[in-house]
């Protein structure tokens, strides 16, 4: 399971590289951070 897990996060790693995400200057909106939230929830403990 470790495995697929490690996997699933090197794809997202890799996903947000290839935008300008990082580079951003501004905060996250609510809307991100909810769908940040709800996400790492639903990956690591749901």
């Amino acid at each position: 399971m470790a495995r697929k897990d490690n996997h699933q996060f090197n794809e997202v790693v890799e996903m947000i590289r290839k935008t300008d995400y990082i580079d951003r200057k501004e905060p996250l909106n609510r809307d991100e951070t909810v769908a940040l939230a709800i996400s790492l929830f639903k990956n690591n403990i749901g």
